[in-house]
């Protein structure tokens, strides 16, 4: 596999992590996408290092979308996994929209500001009065038969609709946006590795399940999934012991694995 790691062009940051997701942090001021970084050099790294950019050129969100990453306004990162035994990838989405969501929320405590609603639209993008502030993607490599797994976060924390194309400017948010306040892009990182870390040592599907199940508000609501086979029309119902959506329909449950989910908000 080509190396494309170059030493001049990064810095590594000390977040005060010990061990762990996180220990380890370069930071790039310009990248392509640091999940495609991740992919090509995971071998060369051990599991928890974490690939922050300042701005990405060519970054990606789920269903090969362009993830657009306006400089120094966001957190667009990257986690290597390299996990011993199988994960259930959808789980992990999961999970990572949670430890987002606390991390977040942990952060707005410390700097007092008043709090939001969080919302997670299934599977895992985040949202506050319907913008969208936060997507996630997950994406497998291997070398030599060993997989790895890596976690992108793309975050936005100061970025307004201008700093976007028309089209994802119309349902962009920010963290700014809707807390105020001044926020410090290298101690809100922390807060969500130490998140999402804790949920990665612990992972428990159940717990998972369960605690995803009381963050979303999707519950109930008229919906419609964008799937490969087509377009299923319903009602919110549950989640799987997989992680699939389950929707209930005219002709009865369907369970999605994979989609894109429209709500009215």
């Amino acid at each position: 596999m080509k190396i494309v790691i170059n030493l001049t062009n990064h810095t590594e940051i000390d977040l005060g992590i010990r061990a762990g997701i996180g220990e380890k942090v370069l930071f790039f001021p310009l990248i392509d996408s640091t999940n495609s970084f991740l992919k090509a050099n995971a071998h060369l790294f051990p599991e928890g290092i974490v690939v922050w950019g300042d701005r990405q050129t060519s970054g990606r969100g789920r269903h090969s979308r362009k993830w657009e990453s306006p400089e120094g306004k966001g957190l667009y990162f990257s986690i290597l996994l390299k996990p011993t035994l199988s994960k259930n990838i959808p789980l992990l989405s999961l999970m990572t929209s949670l430890a987002l969501k606390s991390g977040i929320e942990e952060y707005v405590g410390e700097l007092s500001l008043p709090p939001q609603i969080i919302d997670i639209k299934w599977p895992n993008d985040l949202l506050i009065s319907g913008k969208k502030i936060a997507g996630i993607l997950i994406e497998g490599t291997s070398n030599d038969e060993k997989i790895s797994l890596i976690v992108g976060i793309g975050l936005n924390i100061t970025a307004r609709p201008n700093d976007f194309s028309d089209e994802v400017g119309r349902n962009a948010g920010s963290l700014e946006q809707f807390y105020g306040g001044s926020w410090n892009r290298k101690q809100l990182l922390k807060h969500i590795l130490l998140c999402f870390g804790s949920g990665y040592r612990g992972f428990d599907a159940r717990e998972i399940l369960n605690d995803y199940r009381q963050a979303s508000r999707i519950w109930g609501r008229k919906c419609y999934v964008d799937t490969v086979e087509g377009r299923i029309i319903g009602i919110c119902k549950d989640l799987s012991p997989q992680g699939e959506l389950i929707v209930e329909t005219s002709s009865g449950e369907k369970k999605i694995i994979a989609g894109t989910l429209h709500l009215e908000w």
